[in-house]
């Protein structure tokens, strides 16, 4: 009998303890040598078994955009330090940081020693003491009794309101949500040690459902406020309930994330008396070296809002959920062993609701902790779930950020969702690490998918767009399983060029430096090629959606038909249609384009790469002009729209009237030095202002009177004069000549 048994069955069967460990693992070991020679099925053997609905109008009504993020991770500051060490297969995992706590009396490498932790590695952010209370209007006391879990969250949720465009005034009395994956802690028994007297400052400060709740209180939102709690699922299951409650009209928007920090040894040791952790520091997720997973520390937050309601509003669209389910493993004889029957239920269970065919699934963002049974079972359930669907072999890649940070538990989904997201923001996918030969007992060759180890281009399916699913599995036996579509936005009408007036404030004149050298930092990450890179992977998918756009009408095809990847000839162009191709992209963008050159490079994809780096080649333009390709005064309006509309207005204050990308940089980098006699440049603390904004206005009425006529007319010199002087504006009713929408720009440089 033992013989007719699958991998599943078995992997099940050691979940519900039918067989002891051991006896598990050498049955699947068994089974392993048996089929190791077995011919790999065909995928027209495998009938589908099941079809999704498509999705239709109304499950557009559904989808949900991400339209701002933030977030903490090992090694980097921000997301744009974790992309960075994304792509270039960065492992963040170190010893445990001296000041968190030594290793004498906690590290013993002989795992039946008492007290002691086997463990001496994690994922840890630095800086974990540093925060702004007062920016919060939060006494230096309060503060110091406050967990860090709740001061970085507060500070990056602020990050990632700011990132969407949206000030906190705009909130203000709104249905907005807050959602976040967090726990308890454990900086309670450092303050406990130190033998502070307990007071309200301590029991709210380290209570977990006032994390969520602080936000809430603080920002004056009056949508639900929910701290949850199922261990590594927690921020996965947040964003869950956020979309939920955006479904069910209970928040209009909602703010959704996840934190997790160590302040003690406690989490370590306990996770090395249950040999859970890895003994050499690495998490070799899906790989046959498999022996443990790597503690993490995380924080993040995405802003979500309905897709509809977004397009409308102009928002920055980062991605769009497309999908959402938890459920339970309900008994499993162990409660903390994962049940591969329940994941798979879940997985179809949102195909299903949400009419999402597997087959448009091109990455998976894996739970991938790196240990010998969970991998195997997560895989298994992945591949139950798919065959419902499709007999397609090795056409999915999968990956686990937990081999670059560690595991974030309570903040694991949200790391992997800021991972998918910036992903298909540069439309890469990057290297899940330290996978040389897979795990015994998983059998990727039959599966859809493929570990992916290497950072490369992102490939579409058939020129649709991006998707992704993401799973996370707490070790209390709930589970949360998402797609994310990436998001294309619509071109706008950027009209003829206009001068702009660029605004910035802040709490003082040190920090609106320091927000003046990030919005310097911000251009050149745009402008310079040795940077991220991140203009000219803008630049080459605008030119794709032309070229696409272009090869549609020359076919007389609709775009959907028409493959990035396919070289011309298999879909229909000969010499005329080629030809014709090759004069619109010269008249287009101003190089000679040929039938060699289209033999040279023979599909839009490798065409587009070439037009977009000859660009950069033959502009003779100044700099920014050169980088951004064909708008850089889109930009320029864009940058100007967010900073006017998405930003709180604060005691110190600047602003300038430009026109080109550059003569901002140069005008905010000699704020930043120090100097004063700049062009077209206003600065003062409010303070100093009030006196001149008493003297010109009787009341409140003229004033406004005095604004909308200013307003009406595009005075923008005097519109900065009053503005620096702590003149309220509603920079809504500005007239713009051209087509704008919010974009993520630098946010606030807390002290």
């Amino acid at each position: 009998m033992k013989a007719d048994l699958t991998v599943r069955d078995i992997l099940q069967r050691i979940a519900d303890r039918s067989y002891t460990r051991e006896e598990g693992l050498q049955l699947l070991e068994g089974l392993r040598r048996n089929q190791a020679h077995r011919p790999p099925k065909r995928s027209e053997t495998c009938p589908r078994i099941n079809m999704p609905t498509p999705a239709g109008n109304g499950q557009r009504a559904r989808d949900i955009a991400i339209i701002g993020m933030s977030g903490i991770f090992p090694d980097a500051g921000d997301v744009h330090a974790y992309w960075d060490n994304l792509r270039q297969g960065r492992d963040s995992v170190r010893e445990i940081p001296a000041e968190r706590w030594g290793l004498e009396g906690f590290y013993d490498p002989d795992v039946s020693t008492p007290n002691r932790s086997y463990s001496k590695w994690g994922g840890f952010l630095s800086g974990i003491d540093q925060f702004d209370p007062l920016f919060f209007s939060i006494s230096p006391r309060e503060a110091e009794l406050m967990d860090p879990q709740q001061r970085l969250f507060l500070q990056v949720a602020w990050q990632a309101l700011e990132d969407a465009g949206y000030s906190p005034q705009r909130l203000k009395n709104s249905k907005c949500g807050v959602f976040v994956g967090c726990w308890g802690g454990d900086y309670r028994n450092i303050v406990s040690e130190q033998r502070i007297p307990p007071d309200l400052y301590f029991f709210s400060g380290n209570a977990a459902p006032i994390l969520a709740a602080r936000i809430s209180y603080l920002l004056d939102l009056k949508g639900p406020s929910m701290a949850i709690d199922t261990a590594c699922s927690a921020s996965l299951v947040a964003i869950h309930e956020a979309c939920e409650s955006i479904w069910q009209g209970t928040s209009r928007m909602a703010l959704a994330g996840g934190v997790t920090l160590q302040t003690t040894k406690e989490f370590h040791i306990l996770t090395s008396k249950a040999n859970m952790l890895s003994k050499d520091g690495k998490c070799f997720a899906f790989d046959h070296r498999a022996n443990g997973f790597v503690p993490g520390e995380a924080v993040g937050a995405v802003l979500l809002k309905p897709l509809q309601d977004a397009e409308r509003d102009g928002d920055h669209i980062y991605a769009v959920i497309k999908g959402s389910g938890i459920n339970q493993d309900g008994k499993t004889n162990g409660i903390t062993a994962p049940s591969a029957p329940s994941q798979t239920e879940l997985e179809c269970e949102v195909y299903d609701r949400f009419g999402i065919h597997p087959e448009s699934i091109s990455y998976i963002e894996a739970h991938g902790t790196g240990t010998q049974l969970g991998d195997p079972i997560e895989i298994q359930a992945l591949t139950d779930a798919f065959r419902r669907y499709t007999s397609d072999t090795g056409y999915c890649a999968i990956g686990s950020v937990k081999t670059n940070i560690g595991h974030t538990q309570l903040a694991a989904g949200m790391a992997g969702l800021i991972k998918i997201l910036l992903c298909m923001q540069h439309r890469k996918l990057v290297p899940s690490l330290h996978y040389e030969e897979a795990n015994g007992h998983i059998d990727f060759v039959d599966s859809p998918f493929y570990v992916n180890t290497e950072y490369r281009d992102w490939q579409a399916h058939s020129g649709e767009p991006r998707r992704a699913a993401i799973s996370a599995f707490g070790f209390s036996g709930t589970n949360a399983h998402l797609v994310i579509e990436e998001y294309a936005p619509p071109p706008l009408d950027r009209g003829a060029h206009e001068t702009q007036i660029i605004i910035l404030s802040a709490r003082s004149k040190p920090r609106l430096q320091a927000y003046a050298r990030r919005l310097c930092d911000f251009i050149d990450r745009q402008v310079d090629h040795a940077g991220a890179g991140q203009a000219v992977t803008k630049k080459d998918a605008a030119i794709q959606d032309e070229l696409m756009a272009i090869a549609a009408q020359i076919l007389g095809v609709d775009e959907a038909d028409i493959s990035l990847q396919e070289e011309f000839g298999e879909y229909g162009f000969d010499v005329v249609s080629l030809t014709e191709l090759a004069n619109q992209v010269s008249e287009n963008h101003g190089i000679e384009a040929n039938l060699s050159l289209l033999s040279e490079y023979p599909s839009l994809e490798k065409l587009a790469s070439n037009i977009a780096s000859r660009r950069g080649e033959n502009q003779n333009t100044d700099r920014d002009e050169m980088d951004f390709g064909w708008e850089p005064a889109g930009l320029l309006a864009d940058m100007a729209y967010t900073l006017q509309t998405g930003r709180e207005a604060m005691q110190e204050r600047l602003a300038m009237l430009v026109d080109t990308i550059a003569e901002t940089r140069t005008k905010l980098a000699r704020f930043a030095a120090g100097e004063t006699d700049i062009g077209n440049f206003f600065g003062k603390n409010i303070k100093q202002g009030r006196a001149l904004v008493e003297e010109r206005f009787l009341d409140d009425e003229e004033q406004s009177r005095v604004i909308e006529t200013i307003l009406a007319n595009g005075r923008l010199d005097r519109l900065a004069q009053l503005w620096v002087s702590g003149v309220d504006i509603d920079w809504t009713l500005l007239p713009r000549g051209a087509q704008v929408r919010r974009i993520s720009l630098p946010t606030y440089p807390f002290a």
